[in-house]
């Protein structure tokens, strides 16, 4: 398909995020199961690799350090806090558009040098895409600052929702003051401010500002409330089809209207919440680029980030067992068992599959799926030990959601993760677990309460005398804590574990031996 010229940069850069990527051997690095930061994360990548986080708080400044990676968290669910000890991510070593920031709420970021609060660009032109960005402040680019010569390849920002940021100077929300062009495309851009120029958007010495399908409303400003262009001799910035609307300070300082702008109440959901979908009434509906990327209805495309639709609220793909037990083999030989995976919703849902390789000898037969809606489907995981020993390892379902903007580009958005447990022993003769010449069964025979508010009780009935371990896991799998580690008697033991210090949610109660491990998942309430 031939697309138009305006939507073509834009479709290019997002290539990387839809899978046709110049990189054979990426791999996917998970917060925090691989790494307990975002940095960590991203220390460990190579180009082409995707750090995909998990949702949560990270209280971190991260830098790309000029890796062709994609950060991906869910959005409105993954958060970055800048703490304000300078900008929430930055990029300054010539990163390009296969630096990909996508899906993060970006808090608290404080610039560097003066400029980009939430995101400082310096140099260089990465895509950033589905992020949020809120209460980041500078003196420069409240929340987004591009900076330094970064070529003719243009820094891009697409569907970004960006509000209640601030400058002391110049772009409350985005400064532009950089030798290269910066797309800022269907991106909304509401109550930001600035003590001088430019509530929204400020450009200053750039080639070129090309803003496109958004919503530019609310801002504050002394000159140019919404967009602002300083200096004469600054390229002329470019506004087509863009609802700019009741900024203080006025809409345009050095700036004219272009092709399709309108300038009228957006009509946003709940503004007050920071709720920024449309209304059904909305003027904004069906009145982006006619040229542009479609919606994903496939309509034309609305002026904004968020669009007048639902999107549906869906869950992970669940696997079973939970426990996969491939007994004892010879060294050096394999075995194979299957899990059941199957997709609770009523769509077909993709299934990235990732062991964590904590000891190398498990193996998925295949590493992405897609279970048909409602459906199930069989996945088979090989065994295949080099050494002697009891292995254990972890098997992480990262489930994805596929958006669609009409026939021309297709962003995958992070549902979720599931935990598969897998353990094997292997040895130089072979023995069968399910063999019933070894009295060896370890069972834990009641969790009591579940849910619980304070205390649980756990009892686990051994029938020999039999070293051990008893982990509590979280619902990424972690051990937060072991109970205990020795032998246990013959018969019923009982342990205790005061749950206080955590977060209300699911954990598993987990008990290892040479031989077996068996599970438990219990509730946790506060």
């Amino acid at each position: 398909m031939k697309l138009p010229i305006n939507t073509l940069p834009i479709f290019l850069i997002l290539l990387g995020i839809i899978g046709i990527n110049p990189y054979a051997q990426a791999e996917t690095i998970v917060i925090p199961l691989h790494s307990e930061t975002i940095q960590g994360g991203i220390d460990m990548a190579e180009d082409g690799d995707t750090v995909y986080v998990m949702p949560g708080e990270y209280v971190e400044n991260i830098n790309f350090d000029g890796k062709a990676i994609t950060v991906a968290g869910i959005p409105n669910l993954t958060t970055i806090d800048g703490n304000g000890e300078g900008p929430c991510v930055r990029f300054n070593s010539e990163e390009d558009a296969l630096s990909i920031l996508l899906g993060f709420t970006l808090i608290n970021g404080s610039g560097v040098n003066g400029r980009g609060g939430g995101i400082s660009v310096e140099g260089s032109t990465p895509t950033i895409v589905l992020n949020t960005l809120t209460d980041n402040s500078a003196s420069n680019g409240g929340a987004i600052a591009v900076v330094g010569a970064g070529g003719l390849v243009p820094v891009n920002l697409y569907r970004n929702v960006i509000y209640n940021n601030s400058a002391d100077n110049r772009g409350g929300a985005i400064y532009v003051g950089a030798l290269t062009p910066a797309i800022i495309m269907n991106n909304t851009i509401v109550y930001n401010e600035s003590g001088d120029e430019g509530g929204g958007v400020c450009s200053d010495n750039g080639l070129g500002v090309f803003l496109i399908s958004n919503i530019v409303a609310g801002n504050i400003s002394g000159r140019g409330g919404a967009i602002y262009r300083n200096g004469v001799l600054a390229p002329p910035v470019t506004v087509r089809y863009c609802d700019v609307w009741d900024n203080e300070g006025g809409n345009y300082g050095r700036v004219n209207a272009g092709e399709g702008s309108i300038s009228e109440d957006p009509l946003f959901v709940d503004a007050e919440a920071a709720d920024y979908f449309l209304q059904e009434d909305s003027p904004c509906i069906d009145a982006g680029d006619p040229n542009g990327i479609p919606d994903i209805d496939g309509s034309r495309a609305d002026i904004g980030a968020l669009l007048a639709v639902d999107f549906p609220e869906l869950e992970p793909l669940t696997g079973d067992p939970e426990v996969l037990d491939f007994g004892a083999i010879v060294v050096g030989s394999d075995t194979s068992l299957s899990i059941t995976v199957s997709n609770p919703n009523d769509r077909d849902i993709t299934g990235l599959l990732q062991v964590m390789a904590i000891s190398n000898n498990f193996e998925p037969s295949e590493v992405e799926i897609i279970v048909e809606a409602e459906g199930d489907t069989e996945v088979s995981i090989i065994f295949h030990p080099a050494d002697s020993g009891v292995f254990e390892d972890r098997l992480i379902i990262i489930t994805y959601d596929e958006i669609n903007f009409g026939d021309t580009l297709a962003i995958p958005i992070p549902v979720g993760t599931t935990t598969i447990y897998l353990t094997g022993e292997a040895n130089n003769v072979g023995v069968n677990h399910s063999d019933e010449s070894i009295p060896v069964s370890h069972n834990i025979i009641e969790s009591y309460p579940n849910p619980f508010n304070s205390t649980l009780n756990i009892s686990i009935n051994s029938e020999i005398r039999q070293y051990g371990t008893l982990f509590v896991r979280d619902e990424l799998g972690r051990i937060i804590v072991t109970l205990f580690e020795g032998e246990l008697s013959q018969g019923e033991n009982n342990f205790e574990w005061k749950a206080k210090e955590l977060a209300a949610g699911s954990y598993t109660i987990q008990y290892v031996t040479e031989f077996n491990i068996s599970t438990n998942r219990v509730i946790y309430l506060k």
